[in-house]
Formats: C-alpha cells, sequence, structure tokens
C-alpha cells in the first residue's frame, strides 16, 4: 500500500472517527458488557447469566470476553470519555480500511475511489456504538484491505488477526470462512504464495478452537444464523423502503450491474462479495459488512460498467439521428 493511499485512508478515517465523539455514549447494552468484564476480571469468564432475574444461571456465550475487556479497560481509563475514545479508535480504523481498500483497488482515481466507497461508511455507521460488534466489524474491514493487497505479508497478518478477533466478537466467523475460501483457492492458483495461503487457512481453522470456549465459539453465531431473533430490530430482515435498505439494495444492484458488464471479474472477488451478499439478505445488521466487502470489487469495476452504459447509449442516440 502506498504512502499516498494510507495518508488518505488515514485521513478520512481519522476525521469520521474524531466527529464520532461527539455522539455521546448511548448504547444500553454497553452497561451488561461492562459488567461482564468486571465479572470476568473479578472471577473468571463469565458463563452463566448472572445480572437478569428472568434468565439467572443460563449458559451465555463468552465470544466477546476479549471485547469486553477492551471496553472495561478504556472505562477504567478514563470513564465514559474512555469509552468513547476507543469507539473513536475503532471507528477511525474501520472507515480507514474501507476506504485504504477501495483505493487499493482504484488509486489512480483517488476522489472516485472514496466516493464509492461512502455509501459502505453510511450503512457502518449504524454499528458505531460502544460494543464489541463494532470491534468485529473494524477487523473485518481490515480483513477485506488485506485481502486486497499483493504480496505474502497482507495473508500472513491476516493470521494473527483471525486469532484475536475470535476472542473479540462471534463475526470472526465470516472472516475465517472466507480466508477459507481464498486460501483454498489461492493454493490451487497461485503456486509463488501457496505457503502463505495455507499458513492463513491454518489460522482460520485455529481461530475456531484457540478461545475459552474452544470449538465451541461457534454456538453463539451459529444460533443466529439458523434461528435468528426476529424480535430484535437488527436481526430483522432488510427492509428496501428504509433508508438503510434502499441504500443496501442500491449497492447490491450496483455490485450486479458491474459484473454483468465486467469481463475481468477475479475469482478472489466472487469468493469474497458473493457469501457476504447472501448474508446480508438474512437480517439488518449484516448489510454494513456486505457493503464493505463490496466496495473494493465496485471501486475497481463501477467506473468501467458506468463507461460501457455510456458508449452504449452513445451509440444508440447516433443511429436514433440517423
Amino acid at each position: 500500500m502506498t504512502r499516498t493511499i494510507a495518508a488518505l485512508a488515514t485521513l478520512v478515517g481519522g476525521a469520521l472517527g474524531a466527529a464520532s465523539a461527539a455522539v455521546p455514549v448511548a448504547d444500553t447494552d454497553v452497561f451488561w458488557h461492562l459488567a461482564t468484564a468486571r465479572e470476568t476480571l473479578a472471577n473468571g469468564l463469565v458463563r452463566a447469566d448472572a445480572f437478569s432475574w428472568t434468565a439467572r444461571g443460563a449458559p451465555v456465550a463468552t465470544d466477546q470476553w476479549l471485547g469486553q475487556l477492551l471496553l472495561y479497560a478504556a472505562y477504567s481509563a478514563g470513564s465514559w470519555i474512555g469509552v468513547l475514545g476507543l469507539r473513536a479508535v475503532a471507528v477511525a480504523v474501520l472507515v480507514g480500511c474501507i476506504a485504504a481498500a477501495a483505493l487499493a483497488r482504484r488509486p489512480s482515481a483517488p476522489l472516485a475511489s472514496i466516493a464509492i466507497a461512502v455509501p459502505s461508511i453510511v450503512l457502518s455507521r449504524s454499528i458505531w456504538v460502544e460494543r464489541p460488534e463494532l470491534l468485529g466489524a473494524a477487523l473485518f474491514a481490515a480483513l477485506v484491505l488485506l485481502l486486497q493487497l499483493p504480496g505474502r505479508a497482507p495473508l500472513l497478518l491476516a493470521a494473527p488477526l483471525l486469532v484475536v478477533w475470535a476472542n473479540v466478537h462471534g463475526s470472526f466467523a465470516l472472516g475465517s470462512g472466507l480466508v477459507l475460501l481464498v486460501s483454498a483457492h489461492g493454493i490451487l492458483a497461485d503456486r509463488p504464495r501457496r505457503r502463505a495461503y495455507a499458513a492463513a487457512a491454518a489460522a482460520a481453522l485455529l481461530s475456531f478452537v484457540l478461545t475459552p470456549a474452544g470449538i465451541g465459539t461457534l454456538a453463539a453465531p451459529g444460533v443466529h444464523l439458523a434461528d435468528p431473533p426476529r424480535e430484535i430490530q437488527e436481526w430483522a430482515l432488510p427492509d428496501p423502503t428504509t433508508a438503510a435498505g434502499a441504500l443496501w439494495a442500491a449497492v447490491l444492484a450496483l455490485v450486479v450491474l458491474a459484473a454483468s458488464l465486467s469481463h475481468r471479474t477475479r475469482t478472489r472477488d466472487v469468493l469474497i462479495v458473493v457469501p457476504v451478499a447472501v448474508l446480508s439478505l438474512l437480517a439488518v445488521r449484516h448489510m454494513p459488512l456486505f457493503a464493505i466487502a463490496a466496495t473494493p470489487y465496485l471501486a475497481e469495476h463501477l467506473p468501467v460498467a458506468l463507461r460501457a452504459i455510456g458508449a452504449r447509449l452513445g451509440v444508440a442516440g447516433r443511429e436514433v439521428e440517423r
């Protein structure tokens, strides 16, 4: 990644991260996350509900323990200002990685690349909250960026990212699944980087077990995927009649448009974009993840598709004049 791309991405991410700090803490789940982290430090991992009277003693997932500890560390260091600071840093990383992934695919047109990244940045606004979910989204955006970069180093960096992410938030399962798909293809088609792909694939597999719950870490994302709690707003089906739903649908339509008019779609793009697109059909909370995954592809292919449409319209116009 060139210095120019890094500088632009840092500028965009830093500006929006700083702006997000002006929004006060408002997510009600933050109190539960902080209390769980406090209990974890005092008595070990919280494996049973200790805070409600309706389900006290019921088993709870431990897939967010590290994310909760990070929130509690921020709160201990600076009270709610500390929590806002951590949130601002996470937003900066999230937005910066989205912008960098777009710029990496089309560095010759930085303004156009940033413009194409805007829809995913806007959609991600719904997860700029004081939860491990935000940290997981930032790590997802970082993974998408790494998968756009050439060389072995990005693949090797993906390995520790996945292992850390597995202890931060359950969304790691999506990232590990994508890395397994990309690595399987890379091992077969990219001989010079075969070992790097193998290392990334090994890390993806290890991420499923290198957590306090072991393979049980997949229980929480598995249950939510198989039986989403539709009574919770963020788990409702996407609704294109809402502002966020319309933007998500527009990104989906642009991906289809770009794919139909492009003859150079890489297999890696298919392996990344299609699974996340399918996932986004299942719940509102997955819509930003699809936009993040699709942004690099759109940055490279959408301008080509628009030029193709313009050329066809121009030909059609000249034929009408004749």
